[in-house]
């Protein structure tokens, strides 16, 4: 599997960053097409080795296996141009509104790819003060058609278009983790109108790449992520000055300096020229066996470090107030109710079609090893969450 790691990386250096392929490296990338082709679709990334294997002229011999590849490539196409015409014409109504607002993530981030639609999202990410939420929610949905539920989430609230792209209108951008929260809710602090007069704000470069840090360390907390935050990670490093000091100085204050240069260490092995060791292979391992989102028994395996598998079930049937507020924002300030919505919680499971989720993570838990346990232990100690998560 080492090799086929390898040359998925050299797929994606060759598509992104233009580093020719050895021939060893494109005879590889030929005889494993089908295999690459999941890897990469595990992380979403699967338009990205098309387009390399279409700029090294490299044939997939399975037309199965090739149809596959450009139905992805047209497919990320797509999902940019929704995106982007989306986000046009809220920033545009937002602008006429009055209303401040920061695109987010994906929106920012695509811009440093060689092409937009290299950079894959599946919602936009838009920040505006909380006391203009009501006005900035109901102007996208009577002037452009969006459609919401009305509920509030921890930190946004969810809009759809009639052509199904998402929009989450964040009023925050905490992570519900104290330590990056901290620093998280002063975001407004560090953004400046993007022209003269505009309602568009953009972050500092070292607030932007602090947020990416901290928005990592959430995900991979709570059981990885997709290798496409390390090519952002990489991209922005390489493509933005920055202010290492301030930049410094907000990982530590948030406790994740650590984890912010060992992920950055780790970008350097898979897309410039870093040598794997002890901590970039486990922490490699963890995130490539999870996939965009993680997975399940990535995240049991997490929260069991210090549980057993009796406790860790009971704190799931049983969810902390500081986890089930999460769930149900309106707990948020009502501790005394916590056990008026862990009955409404059970109510969901066992009648809103989720006993079967819940009997799988009982399952995964049984198949969590105490060597499962004690490698995320190690390696959650080795990038510098182990006390914090």
């Amino acid at each position: 599997m080492r090799k086929e790691i390898n040359t998925l990386f050299a797929l994606i250096r060759n598509a992104v960053l233009g580093e020719e392929m050895s021939e060893e490296a494109k005879q590889e990338a030929g005889r494993e097409a089908e295999l690459l082709y999941k890897m990469a679709r595990h992380h979403d990334m699967a338009h990205l080795l098309d387009y390399a294997y279409k700029i090294s002229e490299i044939s997939v011999s399975d037309e199965n296996v090739a149809f596959e590849f450009i139905k992805q490539n047209a497919m990320s196409v797509m999902r940019y141009e929704n995106l982007n015409l989306a986000l046009v014409n809220i920033s545009e109504l937002l602008e006429k509104e009055g209303i401040p607002f920061i695109p987010l993530k994906g929106a920012v981030i695509r811009n440093f790819y060689p092409e937009p639609w290299m950079r894959t999202s599946c919602d936009i990410d838009i920040l505006v003060h909380e006391e203009d939420l009501d006005r900035a929610e109901k102007a996208i949905v009577e002037k452009l058609g969006f459609t919401s539920k009305g509920v509030r989430d921890y930190h946004d609230v969810s809009l759809y278009s009639e052509d199904d792209v998402h929009l989450e209108l964040h009023f925050n951008i905490k992570e519900n983790r104290n330590n990056v929260d901290t620093l998280l809710t002063r975001v407004w602090d560090y953004a400046l109108p993007k022209n003269n007069g505009s309602y568009e704000y953009v972050l500092t470069n070292e607030f932007f790449m602090f947020q990416i840090a901290a928005h990592l360390s959430y995900h991979v907390a709570g059981g990885g992520c997709s290798i496409r935050n390390f090519l952002d990670m990489y991209l922005l490093k390489n493509k933005i000055e920055l202010d290492e000091s301030k930049l410094c100085s907000m990982l530590e204050i948030c406790e994740i300096k650590t984890f912010y240069y060992e992920s950055l260490r780790l970008s350097e092995v898979w897309f410039g020229d870093g040598e794997h060791d002890e901590t970039t292979l486990l922490y490699q391992k963890y995130l490539l066996d999870g996939g965009v989102y993680g997975t399940k028994k990535n995240q049991i395996a997490a929260s069991r470090r210090k549980k057993s598998r009796v406790s860790y079930i009971l704190s799931r049937i049983f969810m902390p107030y500081e986890h089930l507020v999460i769930t149900y924002p309106g707990l948020k300030g009502k501790k005394y109710l916590t056990p008026i919505y862990q009955l409404r919680r059970w109510c969901r499971i066992a009648f809103g079609g989720r006993i079967g989720y819940a009997s799988k993570e009982i399952s995964l838990n049984n198949d969590v090893s105490e060597k499962n346990k004690d490698d995320v232990s190690l390696l959650f100690e080795k990038i510098g969450l182990e006390s914090l998560y």
